[in-house]
């Protein structure tokens, strides 16, 4: 008796803490995601990651190493830059506050089914058509709501990085003439890099799988009690 009131205790608690742990997701969540979606749109200047077409700094023109490490750089280089950006137009801004706020939807959506989850075994019922409808709404969001918000933000940060570094004119007035060529006067060119995760898919399919799963346990308990009804009719 003992053992199972211990068991008892500890699944409780266990279930009060992802009662909590929902709840907090959720408020932060929201929080969170208001505040990047303002920031998108009213701030003045904005974090953003720029793709670029790969690089390595060369040495300037005469110079000579004299001393140095023994491996050297041969292929590859830098493919994105993490900077903080002034002047972006709306486009950027726009596609940015779509893909955060995206992001949000699809994380409290994912804490509501969590809060759902946890709610109905904290009341200890049985198999609801309401947690059941909260999965397969979680796994439909994290679904299109990852991808798409993967999409805009991509698109975002392409178009940030034309903005930001594709030049189509300059000149210089001293004895060392500016980069030429595709890379422009900074060495850097916009790049386009669209690499989409597919981790949405699998986690959303998951929990599709678990709604469907809980589905099936809805219409065994809808078969239970209509079994129980006709079993009293026929003592009665």
């Amino acid at each position: 008796m003992h053992a199972s009131n211990t068991q008892t205790s500890t699944k409780s608690r266990a279930i009060n803490a992802a009662h909590i742990v929902s709840i907090l997701m959720l408020v932060g969540t929201a929080l969170g995601t208001l505040f990047q979606v303002t920031g998108a749109l009213l701030f003045g200047s904005i974090d953003i990651e720029l793709p670029v077409v790969p690089f390595w700094p060369q040495l300037p023109e005469g110079t000579v190493i004299t001393e140095g490490p023994p491996a050297r750089v041969v292929s590859g280089g830098f493919t994105s830059a993490e900077v903080t950006v002034a002047g972006l137009l709306w486009d950027v801004r726009i596609l940015l506050a779509a893909g955060y706020a995206l992001q949000g939807a699809t994380t409290m959506l994912v804490a509501y089914a969590v809060y759902r989850f946890a709610a109905q075994f904290y009341r200890a019922a049985s198999f609801k058509p309401a947690l059941t409808q909260a999965l397969r709404k979680a796994g439909i969001s994290v679904i299109v709501g990852g991808i798409a918000s993967q999409v805009c933000l991509l698109i975002a940060y392409t178009r940030a990085s034309e903005q930001t570094l594709k030049f189509t004119s300059w000149k210089s007035n001293t004895d060392v003439l500016p980069t030429t060529g595709s890379t422009g006067p900074l060495g850097v060119a916009p790049g386009i890099h669209f690499d989409v995760q597919l981790w949405p898919i699998w986690v959303g399919l998951a929990l599709l799988a678990l709604a469907a799963v809980f589905r099936y346990g809805e219409k065994l308990e809808a078969e239970k009690e209509e079994l129980k009804r006709a079993a009293a009719v026929t003592r009665s």
